[in-house]
């Protein structure tokens, strides 16, 4: 199935939460029309804040998913609105959410593999998220996963034929962001869908990426769309059998 992806490298910066909430919602709405939209790891609060963490807190039907929430209704559209700082339980998690059409939560995913001053001040989470859309089977994942490929097999084991990815990746570290964009998608032939913040700090660059490793998409942009086709997920899988001969020692 075709769908129209819109990735909003957001850039971070000195504003308050309720203004960078403000500035995702008018990005998306004024985008232009697309099925599915992406936002960045904590984008709400900046990555790098952690002594904010605790400050910055909300339940998932706190301020952030219940703004996306509108946004996506408004729209008529997904969005994996990226990640913020969930308390649950009395434990923070970074936490990212896919939204569909409707408005409501599809699925939630709790960052597995924390990364630095992270495990000072949140829980990492324990479930693989695999969810059904109107577009296929997704796997949700952020930023550090990238580097721990057992995940996304995992996935695709589930049955996920998209990978959607929300970061917040040093620029510092780009080149490897760059590579594993590609190579997470190829060796699970699957589409993976990326968005990265933007800024002095970050690489910025979302992606996307086709079964076969092809870039369908490459931006440094704060906003950019192009078009998927997730039925080349199944077509690429039938014709070169990479995950059929796979053998498990």
């Amino acid at each position: 199935m075709k769908m129209r992806v819109t990735a909003i490298n957001l850039k971070d910066s000195k504003t308050t939460k309720n203004e960078r909430i403000k500035r995702a919602e008018e990005l998306i709405l004024n985008s232009g029309a697309s099925d599915l939209y992406l936002l960045p790891e904590l984008w709400n609060t900046g990555f790098f804040n952690t002594h904010d963490y605790d400050k910055n807190k909300e339940p998932i039907d706190g301020i952030t998913v219940t703004k996306m929430r509108e946004t996506a209704k408004k729209r008529r559209a997904y969005i994996f609105m990226g990640s913020f700082i969930e308390e649950r339980e009395n434990n923070l998690y970074n936490t990212a959410v896919l939204i569909d059409r409707r408005g409501d939560i599809v699925s939630s995913y709790s960052k597995i593999h924390l990364f630095g001053e992270e495990k000072k001040y949140l829980k990492a989470g324990e479930k693989i998220q695999v969810c059904d859309t109107e577009f296929g089977k997704a796997g949700l994942s952020i930023c550090y996963d990238m580097r721990f490929p057992e995940l996304y097999r995992k996935m695709s084991d589930m049955g996920a034929q998209i990978f959607l990815v929300c970061a917040a990746w040093p620029e510092a570290r780009k080149e490897h962001w760059d590579i594993f964009n590609r190579v997470r998608g190829l060796e699970n032939q699957a589409i993976l869908l990326s968005c990265c913040s933007s800024g002095d700090k970050y690489s910025g660059t979302s992606y996307g990426v086709m079964p076969d490793g092809r870039i369908i998409s490459i931006s440094d942009k704060e906003t950019v769309s192009f078009e998927a086709d997730t039925a080349k997920t199944e077509e690429y899988r039938s014709a070169f059998g990479a995950l059929r001969d796979r053998r498990i020692f």
